[in-house]
């Protein structure tokens, strides 16, 4: 026991005291890497599971051919929003079909972006950043005369975007894994002649 204390004291007062210093510094330093390795993993986690749910919600459009379903696309949309993103992602679901009809231009039939979770303050913010987003990017590919992706005559396609923002309440560290996600999907429809109304 005596020789115990003396170790101990001669390790605090002496200078393999600093080892001690050096193990709490690294054990610092351990703690703030798990940290940005668990921000980053939630991070990445949020935006793919963003791309996951546009090719969902336009993948279940292209499939409805009734006028009804606008019921289930809500439920399909919060179900998605609970399961895969969760309180701390605000988000905005925007669906819109593109149609050709024989000896025209591809032209929007509908766009519907009332699928809205999280603070409607941020969320009317994310939808007016997709309505941008969308005039500089699929947009220019498949609407209009200068479509860059024409389609054929008949063809309609379902294009769900996904806009939203990752909230620093779901990270540990810092808000630089905040920020915006955008994700957008082009699914045909099978059945062209029964394009679903808007919902």
């Amino acid at each position: 026991m005596f020789a115990s204390r003396m170790t101990n004291r001669s390790f605090i007062r002496g200078r393999s005291g600093s080892a001690l210093i050096e193990l709490g510094l690294a054990a610092l330093v351990m703690i703030v890497v798990l940290m940005v390795v668990f921000d980053v993993y939630a991070m990445v986690k949020s935006r793919s599971a963003s791309g996951r749910l546009a090719v969902i919600l336009s993948d279940f459009v292209a499939r409805e051919t009734g006028s009804d379903y606008g019921d289930q696309l809500d439920a399909l949309g919060e179900y998605l929003y609970e399961q895969e993103l969760g309180s701390s992602v605000d988000v905005v679901f925007v669906i819109s079909v593109i149609q050709k009809q024989p000896g025209n231009d591809a032209q929007i039939v509908w766009t519907d972006d009332t699928m809205r979770f999280g603070d409607s303050r941020r969320t009317d913010s994310l939808a007016q950043e997709c309505t941008g987003l969308s005039a500089v990017g699929w947009e220019t590919m498949l609407v209009g005369s200068d479509a860059t992706v024409p389609l054929v005559d008949g063809e309609a396609v379902v294009v769900a975007e996904v806009c939203a923002q990752l909230l620093g309440a779901g990270f540990l560290t810092s808000s630089i894994f905040t920020g915006n996600t955008y994700r957008v999907h082009v699914t045909p429809f099978r059945r062209p002649d029964q394009v679903p109304p808007s919902p």
